[in-house]
Parts: C-alpha cells; structure tokens; sequence
C-alpha cells in the first residue's frame, strides 16, 4: 500500500492508563467547544502501527486502532517542567499529582 494514499481525518483518540487523572485536571479549564487553547496543547509523538479496522465506514472516513508502542513528549515548555522530568524518571503523573497534594497540605 502506498502511503500517499492514506490521508488522516485530524482525529484520534489516545487510550490513556498511566497519567489519566493528572491529564482530565490539566483539561478541567479547557472550555468545552472549540479548538484547545494554545496554552493547554500538549505536543505528542505517537510511535505505533495501523493495526486493524476499528469502525465502519461512514462515508465520509473510517477509523483504524493503532497499536502504540512509544509515545514523545518534543522539548516543550511542558515537557520541559518539573512534572515531565519526574515522568522521565519513571514516576507516574497520578504519583506526582500525589505528592504535590501531600505537600500542599504540609
């Protein structure tokens, strides 16, 4: 298959484990229609294939699971700050948000 022939509709959906929370209070400010402020936008780098027919097709386009097997965050000023550098290390967002509420209440 030609890769000029695929053409992606700007969608996708990225099923999120590790860091979920710390990621839905991120959004909390996010207002609910609209394109996502500049200043909420988190850059990502998706390593993964096309793995299989996720939906049928409307018409209009058709969904493809993608099997993720690396994800990047590009030096940001996000990725960049205290949180993301703690995520290097191997600790969770939800640890970290964890321990920032334990200190706050300190």
């Amino acid at each position: 298959m030609s890769r000029a022939k695929i053409k992606s509709s700007g969608f996708a959906i990225l099923d999120v484990t590790n860091g979920r929370k710390a990621l839905a209070k991120h959004f909390a400010a996010r207002p609910p229609f609209g394109v996502c402020p500049k200043a909420l936008r988190i850059p990502i780098v998706i390593h993964g294939y096309l793995d299989s027919v996720f939906s049928g097709d409307d018409g209009t386009s058709r969904e493809f699971a993608v099997h993720v097997e690396h994800l990047e965050l590009p030096k940001t000023s996000f990725s960049e700050s205290p949180i993301i550098t703690q995520m290097e290390r191997g600790k969770s967002f939800d640890a970290i948000l964890s321990d920032a509420a334990k200190d706050g209440a300190q």
